[in-house]
């Protein structure tokens, strides 16, 4: 169990020594497009591990979480960040497609 007073990596090299952020982001976005997951070839911008955070943010936003709580859990300094996150989430959810009754539309938005 991890104390909350252990401030040794998580994550370390086998010196020991603490892997670097971008070492970790290029190794989780390299798994990523080993995937192959069929919906990546149709996304406009590739999947790394930065659009996990903002998967983060939208899933805990959509399960009714509070945007300062998002805000605190990312460690982001300003809520202007986390609406920044939020925003194109935001613009599909409030999309006047929404409206139409019994359309696929909403599928694309």
């Amino acid at each position: 169990m991890l104390s909350p007073s252990d401030d040794s990596p998580l994550l370390t090299t086998a010196n020991g020594n603490p892997y670097t952020y971008k070492y970790l982001s290029n190794y989780i976005g390299k798994a990523i497009d080993r995937t192959n997951l069929p919906f990546l070839k149709y996304k406009e911008q590739t999947v790394r591990a930065h659009t996990l955070r903002h998967g983060f943010a939208i899933i805990s936003a959509e399960q009714g979480e509070d945007v300062f709580r998002i805000m605190q859990a990312l460690g982001h300094k300003k809520i202007e960040t986390t609406f920044i996150y939020l925003e194109r989430h935001a613009a599909r959810k409030n999309h006047a497609g929404h409206a139409w009754k019994n359309s696929r539309i909403v599928n694309y938005i």
